[in-house]
């Protein structure tokens, strides 16, 4: 009796419980909030995948521009090639054991080139609420560039897989030998004809023209590097010009340029004051003959007619509204430490095809401490910074200059029928404009060492780093 009872009791009280609502919706969010929780976890993983994809893209970038960048770096080629994928290498594996979120899987791949440097990282982020809650089932998320990772051992599939990639490139310093000055010419620097230009050193055009740099014709242009604030067009040169390159200050802004003192007489320069060779207030003019001229300011230029043979001793040569002019099968010898400033707006170098013209600047062995000509060593030309009428210089094949061209205002043609230059090894030119046409070769060289001066390091460019990719 007391057994059917108890029976009857728990059906009943079961029946009720069936029959009650009481308490369904706790259930119903309860069993619900699993899904969501899953859900945010996932999406709380997913964020710390983004972030940590993020600091070690960083990290690759910084890895790679260290090792780009690095000065310390000795040997040969291969060896140096090697040291800074070691950089690379090394800078990764210690920013990464620093981050308590990131693990590498295997080793950092760096490959270290002449001029670039790739890395490529593989790592994961463990997961947290994903594992937990076994949100992720067989795949891994991925994150970055290129691929999951699965080798064995390496990645769990519960975790957050990352791959990145960075590329850097990187030049060595460099020197520039052509400097033009002008900030919006078109063909700021032109090459045209069947002119060869031959450099040793780099060549930059401040000209923010869509065409600051041109080849035309069959020139053919050869440097270190081409870089120009604007554009670029021809397809003569080698390597190809850059473009969008900064602005270059003029490295030698701060230099005082030669006094212009009075004008030497007939008398102290040795020439009669009337006749075909001469000197009068009009400049000294020599025609078919040989003189030798001392240094000083000469008003109204010097002109050497064809035969005429001049010699410029040591020292610095003024002209004073006037040029330094010679006509074909004249002949002019400067090759003892000789500065010649062109200091007026009708002052300028104008060398007809044909002349010989023979020039050494001042350097080591010809200029001592406390000369005059000290201050200018590695300077055959200079002109004032005034704009005015444009420089010729015409060669078929007797021009030979050692030391630089200073003209940042005025242009430069330079017209070579022969090759120019065969024999100098320092040759930089700042102006503001170059010009060249003609048929054969100038060369264009920066060796200081052989020209017995020091290190120019006002044209000094440091090497460039940058992430590529």
């Amino acid at each position: 009796m007391a057994s059917a009872k108890l029976s009857t009791t728990v059906r009943s009280r079961f029946g009720k419980l069936l029959r009650s609502t009481s308490g369904n919706a706790t259930m119903i969010v309860t069993i619900a909030a699993i899904p969501m929780i899953g859900c945010i976890g996932l999406a709380v993983d997913y964020m710390r995948g983004v972030r940590a994809s993020e600091e070690l893209q960083h990290l690759a970038d910084a890895a790679a521009l260290a090792a780009g960048s690095a000065t310390s770096v000795t040997g040969t080629q291969t060896q140096q090639l090697a040291q800074r994928a070691a950089i690379a290498t090394n800078y990764i594996t210690d920013s990464v054991a620093n981050v308590s979120d990131i693990e590498l899987v295997g080793e950092p791949e760096v490959t270290a080139g002449p001029n670039t440097i790739d890395v490529e990282v593989n790592a994961k982020v463990k997961g947290s609420f994903i594992n937990v809650l076994n949100a992720i089932e067989d795949d891994s998320a991925e994150l970055g560039g290129g691929g999951g990772v699965d080798e064995a051992g390496d990645s769990s599939s519960k975790d957050i897989s990352l791959r990145v990639k960075s590329k850097v490139g990187f030049s060595e310093d460099a020197y520039l030998c052509l400097l033009s000055m002008h900030a919006s010419q078109t063909e700021a620097i032109y090459f045209q004809g069947n002119s060869e230009f031959m450099a040793t050193c780099s060549v930059h055009a401040n000209s923010n023209a869509t065409t600051a740099i041109r080849t035309w014709g069959s020139a053919e242009a050869y440097a270190a590097s081409f870089c120009a604030r604007g554009g670029w067009a021809g397809s003569g040169f080698e390597p190809d010009p850059e473009g969008g390159c900064a602005w270059v200050e003029d490295p030698y802004a701060s230099m005082v340029l030669p006094t212009v003192g009075t004008c030497i007489t007939a008398a102290e320069a040795g020439l009669p004051t009337s006749g075909q060779t001469s000197l009068t207030s009009d400049g000294a003019v020599v025609k078919n003959a040989s003189y030798t001229l001392p240094p000083g300011t000469y008003c109204g230029g010097i002109e050497g007619k064809t035969g005429a043979v001049i010699t410029l001793e040591k020292g610095i040569y003024v002209f004073k509204d006037g040029d330094l002019k010679l006509a074909a099968q004249a002949e002019l010898y400067a090759e003892d430490g000789t500065v010649i400033y062109l200091s007026g707006p009708t002052s300028n170098l104008d060398v007809t095809s044909g002349a010989i013209l023979k020039i050494v600047a001042p350097n080591r062995s010809n200029s001592a401490d406390g000369d005059d000509t000290y201050p200018y060593r590695g300077w055959a030309f200079l002109q004032k910074r005034v704009a005015g009428t444009a420089n010729t210089l015409y060669s078929k094949g007797g021009v030979n200059i050692i030391g630089g061209f200073y003209s940042p205002k005025r242009n430069l043609t330079i017209w070579a029928n022969d090759v120019m230059n065969n024999d100098s090894t320092y040759f930089p030119m700042i102006v503001d404009t170059l010009n060249m046409n003609g048929t054969s070769t100038l060369y264009v060289n920066l060796d200081w060492d052989s020209a017995d001066l020091d290190e120019p390091t006002q044209l000094k460019q440091a090497g460039k780093v940058f992430v590529s990719q």
